[in-house]
């Protein structure tokens, strides 16, 4: 790989890795509905441009796009808003790994194996050591939950795209945007009492946030991504996967949570379980570049 690619792929993954720690500012003013409603409602408007004559199977669109803004993306939001810090909600999160497999194997009778059945009781035995930190005290179980929840939502979401063969990831996330964003905002505007009013009074912090979100992660680090798997293989792009979670543990303490020797020990367990379900020898061959 280039060393300007390797650079670019880093750069993504610390992107969405700092974008668990950005949300935090937004959780100041806005609620989760509406923080990622107006979130992937920006998302949509940058993209229509490049995607005014798609067309797709709109319906299926809502659904994969209410499962992953409204599962996925506003549960770990939930999470993190119900006080819930930012390592445990990362590394619960990042149990969607795991269950992507074990979705696999009963949907689609993949094998497991040797290898990724000592990844997931790694990446499990990690998740239990972090929520046994002092950090995480009994009154978490509802954030605890939540971003469990959003992890298997994840999951979820990534077998429904696994079928999704016919159209670009990019054109996927425009239309998934702009057909659950609405539905989000409506729901807000039921359950969370947001108004119009409430929306344009918000802070520039809170807007900071949304648009860090919406631009550098959503389509920036998104785009890195998706470039660099259509450039390179597979075995070369995802082992820098591991590094998102990396990040955002590091980066925890700029959103005011302290790190102590459960969480650090759980993310290192959780952490390499998930690499070890991603990464098998051919994929290691192949990213050290060895023939």
């Amino acid at each position: 790989m280039l060393l300007k690619d390797i650079g670019l792929i880093i750069l993504a993954t610390f992107l969405t890795g700092l974008s668990y720690i950005v949300v935090k500012f937004g959780l100041v003013y806005f609620p989760p509905l509406v923080l990622i409603g107006i979130r992937f409602l920006i998302v949509g408007l940058i993209l229509m441009p490049l995607f005014l004559r798609l067309k797709t199977d709109w319906f299926k669109m809502l659904w994969v796009g209410l499962i992953m803004c409204l599962g996925f993306q506003t549960l770990i939001v939930a999470a993190i808003a119900s006080g819930l810090d930012v390592a445990t909600s990362i590394i619960c999160q990042q149990m969607s790994v795991p269950f992507t497999s074990l979705m696999g194997v009963l949907i689609y009778n993949e094998k497991i194996g040797v290898r990724r059945s000592i990844g997931l009781a790694c990446a499990f035995l990690g998740m239990v050591i972090v929520v046994g930190s002092p950090t995480v005290s009994e009154g978490n179980v509802i954030g605890i939950l939540l971003a469990l929840a959003s992890a298997f939502f994840y999951a979820f979401n990534n077998i429904l795209l696994k079928k999704m063969t016919n159209i670009s990831p990019l054109a996927i996330l425009y239309a998934t945007s702009i057909a659950s964003s609405p539905v989000q905002l409506l729901l807000s505007y039921q359950i969370e009492d947001i108004s119009l009013d409430f929306i344009l009074n918000a802070p520039l912090s809170a807007w900071l946030s949304i648009l860090y979100m919406s631009i550098l992660t959503s389509i920036v680090a998104y785009s890195i991504w998706i470039k660099m798997l259509q450039k390179y293989s597979v075995h070369q792009v995802m082992p820098f996967g591991v590094l998102v979670p990396i990040f955002g543990i590091l980066c925890s303490p700029l959103a005011g949570d302290s790190l102590n020797i459960n969480t650090l020990l759980g993310s290192l367990v959780a952490i390499t379980g998930i690499a070890i379900i991603n990464i098998n020898k051919q994929t290691l061959v192949k990213f050290l570049g060895r023939k």
